[in-house]
């Protein structure tokens, strides 16, 4: 038997369970970590990073074609690990399909599980999609919740009043913190829109013409666009279809996260459908547009993030606008504390979870 098992699918999860078990390690609990395979390759590289091991990977999407078969792989690889491993407590984070999987299958076993980022909620079950009712779905089945705000601490209580809601910050701030260590002072700007597109409600025609949009706003404004493409394939239909036509764009594959970061902060602004880089941006006074209808990261708005909704004919305007305001928007957001937390998220996760591996818990 192993105390802890972490268990995660996804980039992104990777970076923001790195802190948990990091600060684990340092009180001398081993976790043992899963990866179900979800993000593989994208999974490795950042591996080059961070130093989180892999204890056994699950392989599923070499088997998956659809969510359905994503989400019954994840349940059964994970459900025979956790039949040999019986760990006293299963970590999962965020919204993942990944994460509720793994998250159920421990469920069903009757093993325990914390749930790192509960609590978000756009209020729109398909916005995002599907990870609105992942993340609700968590939270329900979840023993300890780790929420990164209060508004999002008073989401999940909402969801599960029984159990145990703790608000620790996003452990996101902590591995921002960490890749920029002694550096105090923001980079300046160079004159450079960082893109960053991969929600599956965007993909088809609209995540075309929202980086279109993006990339004419930034042309008009004399600014250049950096678009890391995720490799999922709807975005790299889109990335084909945009090929040629404007000539203020550089494609380049998914960066390692050090070298994300340093692009994210020297841009002078970032247009994004992705919370998590939202986070980032915030912990790194990056400017943000979100290109989506609905938020999650409520916290960021307006001071350091506008919801730019997905128009592109407004997202058009917005970038021009944001370009135009540059400067003065970066003093402001470096003016104001991080919304997501001050960089020990995953040092008081593990003192918690220490303590409540330490007590007795039989009746839960």
């Amino acid at each position: 038997m192993t105390d802890i098992a972490i268990i995660f699918g996804t980039r992104p999860s990777y970076i923001k369970l790195w802190p948990v078990w990091r600060a684990l390690t340092a009180l001398g609990i081993k976790p043992y970590v899963i990866c179900t395979g979800q993000h593989d390759e994208l999974v490795r590289q950042h591996m080059c990073v961070l130093n989180m091991p892999v204890h056994r990977w699950c392989h599923v999407m070499q088997d998956a074609e659809t969510l359905n078969d994503t989400f019954r792989l994840v349940v059964e690889r994970v459900a025979f690990r956790l039949n040999e491993l019986r760990p006293r407590l299963v970590i999962v984070h965020g919204d993942t399909t990944s994460g509720l999987g793994a998250g159920l299958a421990a469920f069903h076993l009757g093993i325990p599980v914390a749930h790192v980022e509960a609590g978000l909620r756009s209020r729109h079950p398909r916005h995002p999609y599907p990870e609105e009712v992942n993340r609700i779905a968590l939270d329900a089945l979840a023993t300890l919740l780790f929420a990164p705000t209060a508004w999002a601490a008073a989401q999940a209580r909402a969801t599960n009043p029984v159990m145990r809601v703790e608000v620790t910050g996003n452990p996101v701030v902590d591995a921002v913190q960490h890749m920029f260590v002694g550096e105090r002072r923001p980079a300046p700007y160079m004159r450079t829109v960082l893109l960053e597109l991969h929600r599956r409600e965007s993909f088809g025609p609209g995540l075309r013409a929202m980086a279109a949009a993006v990339i004419e706003g930034a042309a008009a404004r004399g600014y250049e666009v950096v678009w890391p493409a995720h490799p999922n394939p709807a975005v790299q239909g889109a990335v084909s279809a945009l090929h040629g036509q404007h000539e203020h764009v550089s494609v380049t594959p998914p960066m390692n996260y050090q070298a994300f970061l340093e692009c994210a902060r020297a841009s002078a602004l970032i247009a994004t459908d992705s919370g998590g880089v939202v986070e980032e941006a915030c912990t790194l006074g990056t400017p943000t547009l979100q290109l989506r209808d609905h938020t999650d990261r409520q916290e960021a708005v307006p001071i350091f993030s506008w919801l730019a909704g997905r128009d592109p004919a407004k997202i058009f305007d917005l970038v021009k606008v944001a370009l135009d305001n540059a400067e003065s928007w970066r003093r402001q957001i470096q003016g104001r504390a991080n919304p997501f937390g001050d960089g020990k998220a995953g040092q008081r996760i593990a003192v918690i979870v220490k303590e409540w591996l330490e007590r007795d818990y039989a009746a839960l």
